[in-house]
């Protein structure tokens, strides 16, 4: 049995963009965007990860998201597969919405991280309607940034306040960034706001050591499920408690199918990835084990 998993690049603050196929616009109505934004809010409280900006359109949206060591593909499968499901029986239609899962590219530094908010806040100029006043857009999270608003209680606002700072100055000066939106000058103008602790919210160099028999024990000593009946594929009262751990173990800490086959008892790789759905469903909508799960990322991740 396998003791130690590595957790590498999960820490990472990735850029992320998903767009619509040619044939349909991704978001054709405002009810569209309230969906997609209502599963990244599930998504987001079930696998623990942090938003730090957002702005959707009608053909594509982009994010910055911090996966907190949850599996950033996984993350956006989850979203991009309920949402695909939801689009396609509302319209009538069959095949794909995306026009590919999503893209993604993984933030360097502060700079980088604070021209790519600018870059998303800006995007509603692209329209009319708010040519001069993006940040009156509602899919977009620059209301929070500047202190107006905060329509889908999606972004960290922590983050936001070191990121920016409080006061009334430092937002309209940040507001007045997004307006006169312009990349040679984001790069002279953002080297005046604070710096971010690299440390803190950037992907770490060292990997992180994860002992698999304390995630195992913490599992047990929370469900009252014993080690034993983990490792058995034939105790019926203990299958929700196994496919929880193999959600945990493939998710979180990254363990690849056949790691997962010898903890929970010689079982197939499909089945692995059958009890991952089953686990990932059961934190959707259970309660007890989504607060099983938090507690977890809190002592072994956070």
């Amino acid at each position: 049995m396998p003791r130690v998993a590595r957790v590498k690049d999960n820490y990472s603050i990735n850029y992320i963009v998903v767009k619509g196929t040619s044939d349909a616009p991704l978001f054709r109505d405002e009810n569209d965007m309230v969906e997609y934004l209502e599963l990244l809010k599930k998504y987001k409280d079930v696998y623990g990860f942090k938003i730090y900006a957002y702005c959707i359109m009608r053909e594509y949206g982009h994010f910055i998201i911090n996966p907190c060591g949850a599996d950033i593909s996984n993350i956006m499968s989850s979203i991009n597969i309920g949402y695909s499901g939801k689009y396609n029986r509302k319209y009538n239609r069959h095949g794909h919405v995306f026009y590919e899962r999503f893209r993604s590219k993984i933030v360097k530094d502060d700079l980088e991280l604070k021209a790519l908010t600018l870059y998303i806040h800006n995007s509603p100029s692209q329209l009319e309607t708010y040519e001069e006043h993006p940040e009156k857009y509602e899919y977009s999270s620059l209301g929070l940034y500047i202190g107006a608003r905060d329509d889908f209680d999606l972004v960290d606002k922590e983050f936001v306040m070191e990121f920016i700072g409080e006061s009334t100055k430092a937002r309209k000066k940040y507001l007045e960034l997004v307006s006169q939106y312009d990349a040679e000058k984001i790069i002279q103008e953002m080297e005046t706001f604070s710096k971010i602790s690299n440390e803190r919210y950037y992907a770490k160099e060292a990997s992180v050591q994860i002992n698999i028999e304390d995630i195992l024990d913490f599992i047990s000593n929370h469900t009252g499920v014993s080690r034993l009946r983990l490792h058995s594929k034939y105790i019926k009262e203990s299958k929700d408690i196994r496919a929880i751990t193999a959600f945990i173990l493939k998710n979180y800490y990254h363990l690849k199918n056949d790691e997962i086959c010898k903890i929970l008892g010689d079982i197939s790789s499909s089945k692995v990835s059958k009890m991952f759905l089953e686990g990932l469903k059961l934190v959707e909508e259970n309660k007890e084990y989504n607060y099983l799960v938090e507690e977890l990322r809190k002592k072994f991740i956070i």
